[in-house]
């Protein structure tokens, strides 16, 4: 364990008396995120919204409210992250890539207790560990696969208009009417691209996932590249609309700052997810949201 503590040391923080509420604060954020997303998509297709996600709505709000107790803490986020497998159980294989990362993270949070000097350190350091390993993979498997690579990925994500009207920025014209008469079914294409400009975009996309994941790990480039990676998925987010799932790693990044800037997002996050809820129920003009 000696051996293990000396190797993660690079992950602490020089002064760690901030780390109580920065803690405190991200699991305030995971547990609006968390539940929020289920008020979204309940309301999203009501009132003919899935009984599975009905019970989703009230347990991920009743364990949230008693994760965030001091007493039931970690029975809540046991709780939590058992309500959130039962609805990614039962909306497989439509279950979003985060709802996974949020079982992990209220896993993580009931099993380590913030109050305790140690067990404080530990979840810090798996927070910001978890966070790289997120970003190092999410490169990894674009440039394995070569959906980046080759822009193959992006140029069939321009069937959705979502996404062409940020990467059908870097296509001449005719090249994205030849991509947009294909049906996106099976046989359709190819979506094979060649303008230099859309495949660097493309490449960077992979390139700075697995960059920024390697730069948090060195202290002195975190504050720069925290920042660039708000950006980054701000940028991707404009197209994505995974509002959620961009909540939930803005909260992850703030972590690596030294700041009470994760405490400072609390209150945007809350304000977000009662927009959104609003905006399903319909008292808010419609907005497309993931």
């Amino acid at each position: 364990m000696n051996w293990l503590d000396q190797h993660l040391a690079f992950l602490d923080d020089v002064d760690a008396s901030a780390w109580t509420s920065r803690i405190r604060a991200f699991e305030v954020v995971l547990v609006l995120v968390s539940a929020g997303e289920c008020w979204s998509i309940a309301f999203q297709t009501w009132p003919a919204t899935q009984t599975f996600r009905i019970i989703g709505l009230v347990l991920s709000t009743l364990c949230g409210l008693v994760a965030l107790s001091s007493r039931f803490r970690r029975q809540g986020f046991v709780a939590l992250a058992l309500t959130i497998a039962f609805t990614a159980w039962n909306s497989f294989p439509l279950t979003p890539n985060h709802g996974y990362l949020e079982i992990f993270l209220c896993g993580l949070c009931a099993l380590l207790d913030p109050t305790e000097q140690e067990e404080q350190r530990l979840l810090i350091r798996g927070i910001r560990w978890v966070t790289c390993v997120i970003m190092f993979f999410a490169g990894i498997q674009k440039l394995v696969h070569g959906y980046y690579t080759s822009g193959l990925m992006p140029a069939f994500l321009l069937m959705e208009p979502r996404f062409r009207a940020i990467f059908g920025l870097f296509l001449p014209r005719d090249e994205l009417q030849r991509i947009l008469s294909y049906s996106g079914m099976d046989g359709s294409g190819p979506y094979l691209v060649a303008p230099p400009l859309f495949l660097l975009v493309s490449n960077l996309v992979w390139i700075l996932e697995i960059t920024m994941a390697v730069a948090l790990l060195v202290p002195r480039l975190r504050t720069l590249t925290v920042f660039a990676g708000i950006a980054f998925v701000l940028a991707i987010e404009v197209a994505a609309r995974e509002v959620f799932f961009g909540m939930l790693f803005v909260s992850l990044s703030l972590m690596f700052l030294t700041t009470d800037a994760n405490r400072r997002f609390v209150p945007i996050v809350a304000v977000a997810c009662v927009v959104i809820i609003l905006v399903r129920i319909g008292i808010l003009p419609a907005m497309e949201l993931h």
